[in-house]
């Protein structure tokens, strides 16, 4: 094997960035070309980071040798792509959603039996610190059993994507919330398994004319009957993103945008007490902030992705599963294509 993977990003937009500085932090790859439709996009990028570029990943894939390949595209190009990569034994590395459709993400599946290649979808919020720290509380049953777990992602009417009326998130089954809801769907599947959709809810409340619903709730359960909620809306000033985590012997609260934990004890009825378990709590959030501030100040932390990029060339160098495969990302497409549907009924009353 080389001493470094030769490794190429399709797609110079949003993300792009994200892959291409993670690479550049794992000492054993390094970018050797990029593809994108737009030339004018390819040339620059590549002029910027001295690399070949490709307006077409077919051309590419004859002219490069190459170990990886990051797809960085809109998720409706992500099958065809990927399932080329595939086929040409190259490494594959998909944004989420793997795929905009079912049928999209069973292709993959068939082409990696085809040629089985090292394939991962990036579900990056599973590897950030605060994340991580809480799974390792909870396996280590510091909470005790998990008996329940909400999650509200409080977004920005502002968001650029969504105010963008031209952007490629509209033209999937739900729009942004296609776009967004992978990263709620594959928490809950690592906290609780396979999850069934029991409701979802729609509404439009203060976003856009070519939006038509800017507020999702879903109600959904675990095989095991454990009970979970997800809401999204786009109606906020600011953005945040909050995970709870009810067990039989304490409550996980986290916030990913700021890299906060909180973990509280079962309450006890008296005052003297719940005075106690409040400065805790307040003492919990104080240091989790400053550590975090020191963090961003300092650098000192990865980024989800290269996170999660470092643990994908590993299992490319010790021949070891990826940390989320292809399957895992066939399972959140399945729950996906489940509220889509539950939305597309809601709309059609």
């Amino acid at each position: 094997m080389r001493e470094k993977l030769r490794v190429a990003i399709v797609g110079c937009g949003g993300v792009f960035k994200e892959h291409f500085n993670a690479y550049k932090r794992i000492d054993n790859t390094t970018v050797v070309a990029v593809c994108d439709i737009n030339e004018e996009v390819a040339k620059r990028t590549a002029r910027k980071i001295g690399v070949s570029y490709y307006t077409d990943v077919s051309e590419m894939f004859e002219a490069e040798s190459l170990d990886i390949v990051s797809i960085c595209t809109p998720p409706q190009t992500h099958a065809d792509i990927a399932s080329k990569a595939i086929l040409n034994g190259i490494n594959t590395v998909v944004e989420k959603p793997m795929t905009a459709t079912l049928e999209e993400a069973y292709a993959i599946l068939n082409s990696l039996k085809r040629n089985p290649v090292k394939f991962m979808v990036i579900h990056n919020w599973l590897f950030s610190p605060t994340y991580l720290k809480a799974r390792s509380l909870i396996k280590n049953g510091k909470i005790g059993n998990i008996i329940g777990v909400d999650i509200d992602l409080i977004e920005s009417r502002n968001d650029p994507w969504l105010r963008d009326k031209h952007h490629w998130v509209h033209s999937l089954p739900a729009g942004r919330f296609s776009e967004i809801l992978p990263h709620p769907i594959y928490l809950l599947q690592d906290l609780l398994g396979k999850l069934i959709v029991d409701y979802v809810s729609v509404q439009k409340l203060d976003t856009y004319p070519w939006v038509p619903f800017d507020d999702l709730r879903i109600i959904l359960h675990s095989q095991e009957n454990i009970p979970a909620e997800i809401h999204i809306t786009f109606n906020s000033p600011s953005r945040m993103t909050f995970v709870n985590v009810y067990g039989s012997k304490g409550i996980l609260k986290l916030t990913l945008i700021n890299q906060i934990l909180v973990f509280l004890k079962g309450l006890d009825k008296s005052k003297t007490w719940r005075g106690l378990e409040n400065i805790n709590w307040s003492f919990q959030i104080f240091s989790s902030t400053v550590a975090g501030a020191i963090r961003n100040l300092f650098h000192a932390t990865k980024s989800q992705h290269q996170v999660c990029l470092e643990l994908f060339v590993d299992s490319i160098l010790n021949d070891t599963d990826p940390p989320v495969t292809a399957k895992d990302g066939l399972e959140t497409i399945k729950v996906l294509k489940q509220i889509e549907d539950h939305i597309r009924t809601y709309a059609n009353r």
